[in-house]
């Protein structure tokens, strides 16, 4: 009988370790998964700012081309027309940096307020 309850005890230890492996290998491809979802989203992320960037020094290109070019006064119309884009898409992405700056400004303040109220909490109760 003793014999019999070593071997067990060790057959139960190698069961152990093949559940921990298993387990360990599972949350490592999840992690892994995960990992490559929030790669991609930055990649995804950085083209889309490079795209919005071309875009915006196209904008710049045409202006600079079309004041290089001789104008007749239909092609000095088109220009204009350029010149008025090229600016509006500017000043778009201008809105749009200067919005994203407010929204971090106030995410920062509601976390400085979040945390006044917790240290006061605190403060309210170790008193």
């Amino acid at each position: 009988m003793g014999k019999d309850t070593h071997h067990r005890v060790k057959t139960m230890s190698a069961s152990t370790l093949v559940t921990v492996a298993s387990a360990a290998s599972g949350i490592a491809i999840v992690v892994c998964v995960f990992t490559v979802g929030m790669i991609f989203n930055d990649i995804n992320s950085f083209y889309d700012e490079k795209i919005g960037e071309l875009q915006e020094f196209k904008g710049y290109e045409q202006v600079a081309w079309q004041a290089m070019i001789p104008t007749t006064p239909r092609s000095a119309a088109v220009a204009a027309r350029s010149r008025v884009a090229a600016r509006s898409r500017v000043a778009a992405r201008s809105r749009v940096v200067a919005r994203s700056r407010v929204v971090a400004r106030n995410r920062a303040a509601a976390k400085r307020r979040v945390a006044v109220r917790r240290h006061r909490v605190q403060k309210a109760v170790a008193a």
